[in-house]
């Protein structure tokens, strides 16, 4: 949720030199603390068993049923870019907003602030595991 400030919230907050959306300390390289909404993740669905346990007697080749699982990068979960990361900038009903897309990853994920706040819609998916 966005968080709208007081002029004597803002006034406090710079007197005790806190950061204005973290509430942490806040200097020189301050750097906020991602509020990333992940989905939970669970074990692997039956869409993935049954694949398996369907060709119990033929050669099964790992390398299929790897690629089949989805993925993601650490370098997307922690925000870093890589070579085979997309920035894109722009605004949304006046808003700046930044979004990292990594080419390597099968998933994307988007803070939940930026999908609530300018009442986009959002579209559930069932569960997925990940490697």
């Amino acid at each position: 949720p966005i968080k709208i400030l007081s002029q004597e919230e803002i006034q406090t907050k710079r007197k005790t030199s806190l950061c204005f959306n973290c509430d942490e300390k806040f200097g020189p390289g301050h750097k906020c603390k991602a509020r990333m909404s992940l989905l939970l993740l669970d074990r692997v669905t039956d869409e993935y068993d049954a694949d398996i346990d369907s060709t119990p007697d033929e050669h099964l080749d790992i390398d299929q049923l790897v690629e089949a699982l989805p993925t993601i990068r650490l370098h997307a979960l922690i925000g870093k870019m890589s070579p085979k990361t997309v920035r894109l900038t722009g605004t949304i009903n006046g808003n700046y907003v930044q979004v990292l897309i990594d080419g390597e990853s099968t998933h994307n994920f988007i803070q939940e602030q930026l999908a609530v706040y300018p009442a986009l819609p959002i579209t559930p998916s069932k569960h997925f595991t990940t490697r």
